[in-house]
């Protein structure tokens, strides 16, 4: 039990770092330039389990947070959690 604890938490602080090999590299750049172009649109980021989907999606909304320019929100990146079995109703919630 308490192995399987320590395994969790082990497993949580590998999770907090961010490793740039190339891939995540080339992912974050086509990001960045779709965000920049005149015509930005959305993005769905699909991949098996555990392979960064969200670390990648995460790290790119910290690099944009929201901020308030002239009193008006300012939303650059939003980021939707689509559920593993979405259904109309799940996504319109999120």
């Amino acid at each position: 039990m308490k192995n399987d604890v320590e395994g969790q938490e082990a497993t949580r602080q590998v999770s907090r770092y961010i490793i740039d090999y190339p891939a995540f590299h080339d992912l974050r750049e086509r990001m960045e330039r779709m965000l920049r172009s005149p015509d930005p649109c959305g993005l769905l980021i699909v991949g098996d389990t555990r392979v960064g989907k969200t670390t990648l999606a995460k790290s790119f909304l910290e690099a944009h947070p929201r901020t308030i320019v002239d009193g008006t929100p300012s939303v650059p990146v939003l980021y939707i959690e689509i559920p593993t079995i979405p259904t109309e109703k799940s996504i319109a919630r999120a």
